[in-house]
């Protein structure tokens, strides 16, 4: 008779992002601390859509790919 072995499987996803001008872009990994929708007129030009989205991430597990920062 098999012997079966319950196992946890934890994923870490690693997302790219960057600004709107495309200048910045980084990498986070982790889990995301939520998910915000916005229907504001602001956030409606910029995605083109009836409604942006955010996903903000943890500093931690972040790093800079391209670009450099403005003072």
């Amino acid at each position: 008779m098999p012997t079966y072995v319950r196992q946890r499987l934890v994923l870490t996803f690693v997302r790219t992002r960057g600004c709107e001008c495309g200048r910045l872009r980084c990498e986070s990994a982790g889990k995301p601390l939520g998910l915000h929708v916005c229907h504001c007129r602001e956030c409606q030009k910029q995605s083109a859509s009836a409604f942006g989205m955010s996903l903000p991430m943890p500093c931690s597990g972040s790093s800079l790919t391209a670009g450099e920062p403005r003072a």
